[in-house]
């Protein structure tokens, strides 16, 4: 196939489509845990590869190899726009006052910290304490700083490297006290843009709700909401499926036999469903597998007994993922992160230029071709392919044209080869757009072809949603 095939080409390749080559549920590149363990002040991060063979890499403690010397819960991580390292939040020193906070970065492959994004002392001006962190299309580090009255999102512009803050509404239910460490699933919505973001309920917070916040914060709808029991304890928020479902784990702290569960609110609104997992284990975070993988599926941290866990959101089936021990996994599990699951991203270069990157992960499609398509059409439901393999993407003239090559100087790069990195780039310039367009979201889209794979198709992109957002 030609890699400037028109779009009927593309589309008949896609559906004929019958090899799924890993993209399926439940299975993984990589897994990256974290956590702490308070009694001894260390935190700790464990690394799953592909056949889950585990690695431990500890923090503080006296350790002086240590990258960071850390107290505080290690989770909230995520990848990079580029998808080659995590971005990892930190505490640096042992109890000092201010803390010292960080971004760090750490790169999988090579098991260490390789570089640091943003460092400094909690205070008002920058971040005082952090939920889940995410990014957004700006390649930006979002998320919600917990610890003030009331709560807000505090987003660094890596571009220009500065901080800047949206409050956060204040709701029924929440106490005059903020509402702490009862905020978290800050999660970029690859879907339709903006922030999704939950409470979990607690003796401060009743009940919990689900929320999503416009791409500047100047906007906050309530989704749905969760009226529990005083013994059910929700955990930190939760993850959005690729049905636009939002789960989220929980406990139950009285009737053990339905300890773990995970809540489901259908469509992101209406009334949510519990559905019990293992008796007598306390479960925290949940995170989604790709969304192009057939089926949903949520990777979940067990903190009671030590592990990681799958749980196929259709069946509710759990499969043990890895059994931790008192080596691997020397205290509390906060989070799972699958690696290299951001395989379309875009960071900001300039006042109205991004980069585009396409990287399916670990140099795995080095010198293989890729499409991307974009599309101002909503993705869902997209396009199932017969492996059960999605690719979301909505059809309108835009898809078109961008699926037949490159729209200079708007869109170029978009069909290439991925380099010996396996990584490719485009580039979006707005410049002729201006500013009248901004709030817009372009969905990204796309696949990485290989001759050898059954129809030539060898991985599909997950979705990007992608906000215009000219400044001044």
């Amino acid at each position: 196939m030609h890699m400037k095939g028109h779009l009927l080409v593309f589309l008949v390749l896609a559906v004929l489509t019958s090899g799924i080559l890993a993209q399926v549920r439940g299975k993984h590149r990589g897994l990256f845990v974290a956590g702490c363990n308070l009694a001894h002040g260390v935190n700790w991060m464990l690394q799953l590869d592909a056949t889950g063979n585990p690695a431990t890499l500890r923090t503080g403690g006296g350790n002086p190899a240590a990258p960071w010397r850390s107290w505080g819960n290690v989770y909230g991580m995520t990848m990079d726009a580029d998808n080659r390292t995590v971005i990892v939040p930190g505490i640096l020193g042992s109890s000092l006052n201010p803390l010292v906070f960080t971004y760090l970065r750490y790169d999988p492959m090579n098991k260490a910290v390789v570089g640091t994004i943003w460092q400094g002392i909690s205070d008002a001006s920058n971040l005082t304490s952090w939920s889940n962190i995410t990014l957004n299309s700006d390649g930006d580090v979002v998320t919600i700083d917990n610890a003030r009255m009331p709560d807000v999102f505090a987003e660094y512009d890596v571009f220009s490297s500065t901080w800047r803050h949206g409050t956060l509404p204040v709701h029924p239910g929440w106490h005059g006290i903020g509402i702490g460490a009862g905020v978290g699933g800050c999660e970029w919505d690859e879907f339709r843009g903006g922030i999704h973001h939950a409470t979990w309920n607690s003796s401060l917070v009743v009940p919990g709700f689900l929320f999503h916040t416009s791409h500047d914060y100047s906007a906050t709808r309530t989704l749905s909401r969760v009226q529990t029991p005083s013994n059910i304890t929700l955990r930190f928020g939760g993850t959005l499926l690729d049905d636009s479902d939002w789960a989220s784990s929980g406990y139950d702290q009285i009737n053990t036999t339905r300890s773990s569960f995970f809540l489901r609110s259908k469509g992101g609104g209406g009334p949510w469903q519990m559905v019990n997992l293992n008796a007598g284990t306390v479960a925290w975070d949940v995170t989604h597998e790709k969304y192009s993988a057939p089926g949903q599926g949520l990777w979940v941290a067990n903190w009671f007994p030590r592990g990681v866990h799958h749980i196929d959101a259709n069946t509710n089936t759990v499969t043990v993922v890895h059994t931790g021990t008192a080596a691997s996994m020397p205290g509390d599990a906060y989070e799972v992160l699958p690696l290299y699951d951001r395989d379309l991203g875009s960071r900001r270069t300039g006042r109205a230029t991004w980069s585009l990157f396409v990287n399916p992960g670990a140099g795995s499609h080095a010198g293989k071709n890729f499409v991307v398509v974009a599309s101002l059409a909503p993705p869902r439901p997209g396009l199932k392919l017969p492996d059960g393999r999605d690719l979301f993407i909505g059809f309108d003239s835009l898809t078109a044209l961008s699926s037949a090559g490159s729209i200079p100087p708007f869109l170029v790069g978009n069909i290439g080869t991925l380099d010996v990195q396996g990584v490719g780039m485009g580039r979006i310039d707005l410049t002729l757009l201006g500013r009248g367009a901004n709030g817009t979201v372009i969905h990204f889209c796309g696949v990485i072809l290989d001759s050898a794979a059954p129809n030539g198709v060898a991985w599909v992109l997950d979705p990007h949603a992608f906000v215009i957002d000219v400044m001044p």
